[in-house]
């Protein structure tokens, strides 16, 4: 008896299409992996281990009251649509402001502004899980900016001009807005 040859069946594309499947598959893996090494490394080069510490502002009792009063009034007007002076705040005062009204807890100890000339200041320094980030809960954003505010009918515009994180300023669009109905 003769044996006779075996002859091998050639791979088709199935084979190859899993193959290259698996390729591409270990090829982005890599890549993700490159990209989330530099993404956090990034991360950890614009935040900090702790908190830098703002500076605190006190007025007495009486002065709050006023203040809160003028707030109020002006808030109401504005509301109502009446014709109203100007509100008219120092830097202390919007402080304050940020310290002890209940609608601004969420920025109590976390920011703190100054004003020079038609541009408002502020400084901010918050822990990176009270901004949804939960990974980076030992991490702080402690960062610088200088913003404007304008009113754009009836709509309090903010925008950011310059922003500073461990002393360098990423670019920031002039777009950049936080809008509040007043």
């Amino acid at each position: 008896m003769t044996e006779q040859p075996t002859t091998k069946r050639p791979r088709g594309c199935f084979f190859y299409g899993c193959m290259s499947g698996i390729v591409v598959l270990v090829l982005l893996l890599i890549g993700g992996l490159v990209g989330l090494h530099y993404l956090k490394k990034m991360f950890y080069n614009i935040t900090d281990s702790a908190p830098v510490p703002l500076p605190v502002v006190q007025l007495s009792q009486t002065d709050m009251e006023r203040i809160r009063a003028r707030v109020d009034d002006f808030r109401r007007a504005v509301q109502a649509e009446r014709a109203t002076e100007p509100l008219n705040l120092t830097s202390d005062e919007i402080n304050a402001l940020i310290a002890t009204d209940p609608e601004l807890q969420a920025l109590k100890d976390k920011i703190y502004v100054s004003i020079e000339g038609d541009q408002l200041q502020g400084r901010l320094s918050v822990r990176l899980d009270q901004l949804g980030l939960p990974m980076f809960r030992t991490r702080y954003l402690n960062a610088t900016g200088t913003f404007t505010l304008a009113l754009d009918k009836g709509t309090l515009v903010l925008r950011a001009e310059n922003f500073t994180v461990k002393g360098t300023s990423p670019r920031v669009s002039t777009r950049t807005r936080r809008r509040r109905r007043l």
